[in-house]
Order: structure tokens, then C-alpha cells, then sequence
């Protein structure tokens, strides 16, 4: 029937004849996420051309942007069918795989750990997401739970204390912390060392290329304090040499920082220091910062949390089903050494060039960190407006003075002003 004559060539996009019976309709949103996926991992699959009539059967949507494109190849499966045979195929093709069943639970994991720089894809999983709904499984890969789950509230160390499902877990593994500096990371330290004292720990810590003045040695003090040994990891190239290459600032939907920078150096040493059953990571995230982002969905029942790409590794955060202050009580439980930068009006520990800061933390750096707002303001002059916690981390890009002006009475309020 002509199947076996089957072959793969690349071909002129402009000598592909369009087919008249197609009659797949291709909307602008589909061109959209189209040219997204190419653009992230080229050609991923190939046209499909009649060679007895001349005429596509699949793969019009590639053809016609390629054209748009000016690309003079694209990959092509060549075969050989009767006219008959040709309206079987474009009848059915589509069809055919759309009757088979959809494993839900396994598909909204697919597309929970798609990493993607592209608005537009991300925009499309996460409604493909919320169509799905919550969903359960029997085998406990998929867990969702309340949105809106109750937290402690101002927890301690010992409300926080590991079940004993948790410490038959971490029995035998080296803990590695990875750690931010910040309140919920050093929290989560502070969990390690009390709960498991015995083990085998490290700190890792990951730096961009942007940290704040003097927040590398508070990193130091800071593992000085726990006793640990710190492991400082950078990436071969640093934020601010990334946002250059790239031209766009990192956005939450598509946080190229954590995907090219953070996760990548982190997640590389640990492949190459550990075997997945002989290590547990530890980190400071917690389920309202993530339901926060995610609009509530997937919120799951465990303190293991699944991390893309790295599902045979075991992830585990102390605090996520503690409220912000459970940090900052811990902290003062432990005496822990407190960043500098928290006295001095700021929220997170992220690069200071970070988007992502809320409106009294860009009022602080205007007025106790005068070189890093002049950075910013030069950065945006190149990159753009860009601040997109606006209004109640609405997703809405500001510029970084109007930020500051809106959260200027905040950060008075506090009085984080330098003396």
C-alpha cells in the first residue's frame, strides 16, 4: 500500500501543494503556541506528503509558517497513496488519535513540569489545567487537597515536628538545605538541625551573580551558625549576563532564572554528588506562596514536593503548611542570625535585580540601596517596564518607580528608613 516507501526528506515549504479536502481550521492562538514550541525545541514532528498526488496531507499549519518564516526546509514524510487512500487519511488522521483516552492524572503532571519560556504555552497548560480540575490518584502520585488548606499559624519548631512516615524517610539519607538566606529557608535549617542532628547535612547556596551587598557573608555566618560547612554554587552565566542574552526580563509564568540559572547549577551538582535514594533536599517553600501563584490548584497533601526533571529526587519543605510569621518564630526560637536587609525595609532575598519584589520592598531599595535603584532604573531604560506585582500580585508589569511610589506609604509605615 505504499507504507513501506515511507521516507523522511527536507523540503521546500513553497513546492507543498495545499490539499483541498483539509479541513482543519487553524485559529491565531494555535499559531501562537505553534511557533512557541518550535521556538523552544525546533522541529518535532514532520508534514506528511502524498507524492502520487502532490498534495499534503498533514502539516499545513508548519508548511504556512514556515513560508512566513522565509525558511527554505522543513522536514517532510514522503509517501505514495492513491486519491482514494488520501481522503481515508485526511478524514481519519486527526480522528483517530483524538479517540484515545486521556489519563488525567498523568497528563496534568506532563504539564505541571513543563518548563517553558514562552507566556503563550504557559498561558495554554495552565488553562489545559484548570479544565482538568482536582483530580486523585490511588497510587499517591498525584494528591490535591483544599485550595485553601488551614495553616499553622506562628508555628515553632516542635509544631513543625517530622511524622513518623517523615523520619522513616529521611533515615539513612545525607540532608542537603538548600538555602536561600531567607526566613523560610533558614526556618527550614533550623528544622534540619533540630529533628535531625545526627545526619549527614550540607548547605548549598546558590549564587547568581546579583546578590545584595553583603548577603554572602550573612551566608556564611549564617552556616557558621548551624555548625555546617557552606558550598557556594554559581552558574556559568549570572543573571544579569543572562537578562542581556535573552533581552526580556524573567517573568513568573516563565522564570528563565530559575530554569537557566538556579535549578540548573543546584540540580546538576546533586546529580553529581548523590544517587537519588541516598539524599534529601530541603527548602523553605510554602503552600500559600504556591497556591498564591497557581490560583490555588494543586495543592498537595505531603511536605514531598515533586520537582520537574528531577522526579526520582526527593524534595522536602518544613514550613509549607505553616504561615509566613512560622519563620520569623523560628528565628527568634533558635536565634538564628536575621539578613540585614529585612531591617532595612526589603521582603525576599532574591537577586536585586529581581521583577518580582512587592511595592514597599521597591521603596526601600529607591531609598537604603541608592546604587542597586540606579541598576534597575538602567535596566529598565533597556528591558522595559517590567514589576508585576502591581496590584495584589495581579500579573500587570509596572515600572519600577511607580511601584515605589505605590508602596512608599507602606515602607514609611514600617520605618525601615536608614538612621
Amino acid at each position: 500500500m505504499g507504507t513501506q516507501n515511507l521516507r523522511l526528506e527536507w523540503l521546500d515549504p513553497k513546492t507543498l501543494k495545499p490539499n483541498p479536502y483539509n479541513w482543519r481550521q487553524h485559529p491565531a492562538g494555535q499559531k501562537k503556541i505553534l511557533d512557541a514550541v518550535m521556538s523552544e525545541v525546533g522541529n518535532a514532528g514532520a508534514a506528511l506528503f502524498n507524492e502520487q498526488t502532490g498534495r499534503l496531507l498533514d502539516g499545513h499549519l508548519r508548511r504556512e509558517r514556515a513560508i512566513e518564516k522565509g525558511e527554505k526546509e522543513i522536514p517532510v514524510l514522503v509517501g505514495s497513496w492513491s486519491e482514494a487512500d488520501e481522503k481515508k487519511i485526511l478524514a481519519t488522521l486527526d480522528p483517530i488519535a483524538a479517540m484515545a483516552e486521556q489519563a488525567d492524572a498523568l497528563y496534568r503532571e506532563l504539564l505541571e513540569g513543563m518548563e517553558t519560556e514562552s507566556e503563550d504555552l504557559r498561558s495554554w497548560a495552565d488553562g489545559l489545567l484548570e479544565e482538568l480540575g482536582s483530580v486523585g490518584s490511588d497510587d499517591g502520585s498525584q494528591k490535591d487537597s483544599n485550595p485553601n488548606p488551614p495553616l499553622l499559624q506562628s508555628a515553632s519548631l516542635d509544631d513543625l515536628a517530622p511524622t513518623d512516615e517523615e523520619r522513616a524517610f529521611f533515615e539513612g539519607r545525607h540532608i542537603v538545605v538548600q538555602c536561600s538566606g531567607g526566613k523560610d529557608s533558614t526556618g527550614s535549617l533550623m528544622w534540619a538541625k533540630r529533628h535531625f542532628p545526627d545526619h549527614p547535612m550540607s548547605i548549598w547556596y546558590v549564587d547568581l551573580g546579583a546578590d545584595w551587598p553583603g548577603f554572602l557573608p550573612h551566608m556564611f555566618e549564617l552556616a557558621d551558625f548551624a555548625g555546617l560547612d557552606l558550598t557556594v554554587l554559581r552558574p556559568d552565566i549570572g543573571v544579569i549576563e543572562m537578562l542581556y542574552r535573552e533581552g526580556k526580563w524573567p517573568h513568573w509564568r516563565s522564570p528563565w532564572c530559575q530554569s537557566k540559572c538556579l535549578f540548573a547549577v543546584f540540580n546538576e551538582r546533586l546529580k553529581a554528588e548523590f544517587v537519588p535514594d541516598s539524599v534529601v533536599v530541603i527548602r523553605g517553600g510554602r503552600v500559600s506562596e504556591r497556591s498564591g501563584m497557581n490560583k490555588g490548584k494543586n495543592v498537595r497533601e505531603t511536605r514531598f514536593q515533586p520537582v520537574p526533571d528531577m522526579k526520582k529526587w526527593a524534595f522536602f519543605n518544613p514550613l509549607y503548611f505553616a504561615d509566613k510569621e512560622s519563620g520569623e518564630r523560628i528565628l527568634a526560637e533558635t536565634g538564628a542570625p536575621l539578613w540585614s536587609g529585612y531591617t532595612y525595609g526589603l521582603q525576599r532575598t532574591a537577586c536585586r535585580i529581581c521583577p518580582g519584589q512587592n511595592r514597599p520592598a521597591y521603596a526601600a531599595i529607591r531609598a537604603n540601596f541608592p546604587h542597586v535603584w540606579d541598576e534597575l532604573l538602567h535596566l529598565e531604560r533597556k528591558f522595559g517596564a517590567t514589576a508585576w506585582q502591581g496590584h495584589d500580585g495581579d500579573g500587570i508589569e509596572y515600572s519600577f518607580t511607580e511601584m515605589a511610589d505605590r508602596g512608599q506609604q507602606k515602607f514609611e509605615e514600617g520605618g525601615y528608613a536608614k538612621k
